[in-house]
């Protein structure tokens, strides 16, 4: 069945485009957050970026000793497993080698000087991500926090991500701005969400994967990935209130607007299809991940529509208990259950 979202009279659009207006202006209200004030949270930022960047090239075995041993692991990972720069426990030059002439790549020092420029300081985002880690913290106790918040140049390949419990790392030449000239290799729907904005929402999706595991690597069937992912949804809801939701879910502002006009539309178009039980991972992925809009659904759709489908999901279960599951026990209740409990029909 075709996709429509053109089905209700003109008077009730009208009373809902008056009532999208109200909603959007807050009355002057904000969002209710809980006081973490008190939630203590050890934080320390280490600009490995830059100490990378000025090894002594001159006494290279020795300098990178020193960085490995300040680093330990996370100095392992980023040498061997995010570079590549060599093989463990080399003994030939082969690493340094290659590490040295990464170093003198213009187009390397280039990045590196563009990196320096629009983060000269990380201060505000340290600052926003402990708020984070409190709200985390407020709402499921026993989740791990990293200690240590180190910054990296990951060669366009590494957003954010952690390394065990006590790293958590940022990528930083991939939040330039959508601008930033050398994100010409990748496809503008992906490049569009290489910007600063999307830094702390990436970074509380890798601190929840790295607790509760990745959400799109479920692949059980695509209604259950759905919910999956709208778990992760409202974690991030929940730890980053002072986000607004076209971050949260990497949608652009038009692409928010469409589905919270189109839900009636949207949960009817995957109805009719029957895919929610579908266990191919391309049928999972028609729906879950990066693409510049939804297949068979209008342009003006965004990627990834079940991650908004899932949060729905999972909100409207929520809402149907009261608010009473705690985060931790949400995250482990299944998505069947939370399926039939949620009664969601827009």
């Amino acid at each position: 069945m075709p996709f429509n979202n053109k089905n209700l009279p003109h008077s009730l659009i009208l009373v809902f485009l008056f009532i999208l207006i109200l909603s959007a202006c807050n009355c002057g209200k904000e969002k209710k957050k809980p006081n973490v004030s008190d939630i203590k949270i050890e934080l320390t930022t280490y600009r490995f970026d830059r100490e990378f960047q000025h090894l002594d090239t001159t006494k290279m075995q020795a300098s990178m000793m020193m960085l490995e041993k300040k680093y330990d692991i996370y100095y392992d990972v980023y040498v061997h497993d995010i570079m590549k720069f060599g093989y463990r426990r080399d003994s030939s030059n082969f690493l340094a080698e290659n590490i040295k002439g990464y170093l003198r790549n213009r187009d390397m020092k280039d990045l590196y000087d563009t990196v320096q420029q629009r983060f000269p300081n990380l201060a505000p985002f340290e600052t926003e991500l402990k708020k984070s880690f409190q709200f985390a913290k407020y709402y499921a106790p026993h989740v791990k926090l990293p200690s240590k918040l180190v910054t990296c140049i990951g060669g366009l390949n590494m957003g954010a991500f952690t390394i065990d419990t006590d790293y958590v790392s940022v990528g930083l030449d991939l939040f330039l701005g959508d601008q930033y000239v050398h994100y010409d290799v990748f496809p503008q729907y992906i490049s569009a969400k290489f910007i600063k904005e999307l830094m702390l929402p990436n970074t509380m999706k890798a601190i929840y994967n790295n607790n509760f595991g990745n959400p799109y690597m479920t692949s059980e069937n695509l209604i259950n990935t759905m919910i999956e992912v709208g778990k992760q949804q409202y974690f991030l809801e929940k730890a980053l209130p002072d986000v607004s939701s076209e971050y949260l879910f990497a949608y652009s502002s038009d692409q928010l607007k469409w589905c919270e006009a189109s839900e009636k539309s949207i949960w009817k178009y995957l109805a009719d299809k029957d895919d929610f039980y579908k266990e191919r991972d391309e049928d999972i992925r028609h729906y879950i991940g990066e693409q510049p809009s939804t297949p068979g659904m209008p342009p003006e759709s965004p990627g990834n529509i079940g991650a908004w489908v899932g949060y729905k999901i999972v909100s409207a279960y929520m809402e149907s208990m009261n608010n009473q599951p705690s985060m931790e026990q949400l995250i482990k209740t299944n998505p069947k259950e939370i399926l039939a409990k949620s009664k969601y029909k827009p």
